[in-house]
């Protein structure tokens, strides 16, 4: 993951995978937003979460099991204080410009002992979901399969990003990060940190430098739809313009 910030703007540029061999291809996405249209955001760098509709009782830490996140900073640790179902639920959020949500995430590992045991199974992983009846319903944007506990690209730090849908982009919208195939709080830990939910500038626009796909106006990105092979090694480049700032 690559992440640019500036003082009207920031860039995330992610590949779908960490490294390849000659010949393979990976697919490019770019999320980004101008201006600071920031809806939402969480460092856990202050202590307790607070500020959300809903939260587990969790563990805010900068080191929990041994691995400190990207930028040595506190972060949310759902361990064994944690029950299930496992939920941290935002305040109700504008959301209709539509947007992004982006945070940082990382499952323990599968076997290790507890408050640092990770998810294995299918159903163990961790939903991003949102709600517009004040969280009687729920509905899925994104969801993490474990892949058996063990894939160092998700027992390691990551950056995810995902497009708020337009079923979501409504004027009263809950977003939670949810778990709820526990299998007890021994089991099945994760963790958080710098969650951030920007909204769209309708003027900005997101393009690729290498192919020159660009984006509709006013997205938060997405992936590439053409796929890059690599027989060298090679930099891609995006940029996210609104005619003003670039």
């Amino acid at each position: 993951v690559i992440k640019s910030y500036f003082g009207q703007c920031s860039l995330n540029l992610i590949s779908s995978v960490d490294s390849l061999l000659c010949g393979e291809c990976a697919t490019l996405s770019a999320f980004g937003s101008m201006d600071g249209n920031v809806a939402f955001q969480e460092d856990f760098n202050s202590g307790s979460p607070t500020g959300w509709q809903f939260t587990q009782s969790v563990t805010v830490a900068n080191n929990t099991c041994g691995v400190p996140s990207p930028d040595g900073s506190d972060f949310m640790w759902m361990g064994d204080a944690a029950v299930n179902p496992r939920d941290m639920t935002t305040v109700s959020l504008d959301l209709s410009p539509g947007g992004v949500i982006c945070f940082e995430m990382r499952y323990a590992v599968q076997g290790n002992a507890s408050p640092c045991e990770g998810p294995d199974e299918q159903d163990e992983g961790v939903f991003v979901q949102y709600s517009t009846d004040n969280g009687a319903t729920w509905i899925d944007i994104e969801y993490w399969d474990p892949n058996g506990g063990n894939d160092p690209s998700l027992t390691g730090w990551n950056q995810y990003c995902v497009n708020i849908p337009a079923g979501a982009m409504t004027g009263n919208t809950l977003i939670r990060w949810h778990q709820d195939a526990v299998s007890g709080p021994e089991y099945d830990h994760c963790g958080i940190d710098n969650a951030q939910i920007t909204l769209n500038d309708p003027t900005s626009q997101i393009s690729w430098q290498h192919d020159n796909y660009n984006y509709p106006m006013g997205s938060s990105g997405g992936a590439n739809p053409t796929d890059v092979c690599l027989t060298t090694e090679t930099t891609f480049t995006a940029q996210i313009t609104n005619g003003t700032n670039t």
